[in-house]
């Protein structure tokens, strides 16, 4: 199973913007202490009384504004989804964080305890420690190419390098080299503004379809390779058959015919 992306995490954040922003958090039902990064009397002292009041999101972190005071960060490992279900219905299993409000809850799930729970007071700071790179869903052509130009290695590698493009994993990195046409094991040495305008605009293209159709497998373009992330499967461009080979120490789907090495 894949680490939750950028296009999945706008997708949650959008869900908390629709279920969860404006109700008064009662009570914070902290489960599961190796998922929440610090004491439990901190998140009830910081949550209960007050409520969520906006929603953003870096890379594949998400922030839950918390009033006037700080921000819960949300990091959702390989496994983390939310659950907003009402008050008297059960608690989903695996949940590690519940927030209840008056009449309903919101519910952080995480199976393999890989996701992070952390109360912030700065965002920018935040991003700052972490050494994330901009945004890849909102950043422009002109900081895109001012990050990448000059890069060298292999243009997967540098769509996944969170210190310069933060948000972009191993499905949808693949997915932006099949759509355009560059194979992943492509050395970016000798890109030039050119080739950088079209990893942009596949890169745009596909973040802002998947966010649109959040993520949904059958909502996705048929002619995606994320349908067809097994190595033999028929490329649905050329008819040939897809190639995997391990880049970035991750698996990497790709058309040997259509995609240029």
């Amino acid at each position: 199973m894949e680490l939750p992306e950028l296009p999945d995490v706008e997708t949650y954040r959008n869900f908390v913007e629709e279920t969860s922003l404006g109700k008064e958090i009662i009570m914070v039902d902290v489960r599961d202490l190796l998922v929440f990064q610090g004491g439990p009397e901190l998140l009830e002292s910081k949550l209960e009384g007050n409520s969520f009041i906006d929603t953003s999101r870096h890379g594949k972190h998400l922030f839950l504004k918390v009033d006037d005071t700080g921000s819960l960060r949300l990091h959702f490992g390989m496994t983390g989804h939310l659950v907003f279900r009402e008050q008297d219905a059960e608690i989903p299993e695996y949940s590690r964080v519940v927030f209840h409000f008056d009449d309903n809850f919101l519910a952080f799930v995480c199976i393999r305890r890989l996701g992070e729970v952390e109360y912030i007071e700065d965002i920018q700071e935040f991003i700052k420690e972490r050494d994330l790179g901009v945004d890849a869903f909102r950043t422009g052509f002109k900081d895109f190419f001012t990050k990448m130009k000059d890069r060298r290695g292999m243009l997967k590698a540098r769509l996944m390098d969170q210190s310069l493009l933060a948000g972009v994993g191993n499905i949808f990195a693949d997915e932006i080299c099949f759509q355009s046409g560059f194979s992943p094991d492509k050395d970016v040495k000798d890109f030039g503004r050119e080739e950088w305008r079209i990893v942009f605009d596949s890169m745009k293209d596909v973040l802002e379809t998947a966010v649109k159709r959040e993520v949904k497998g059958d909502a996705l373009p048929a002619n995606w390779l994320y349908h067809l992330r097994e190595e033999g499967e028929t490329c649905p461009r050329c008819g040939s058959k897809i190639k995997m080979k391990r880049i970035y120490s991750r698996s990497s789907y790709y058309c040997n015919h259509c995609q240029k090495g």
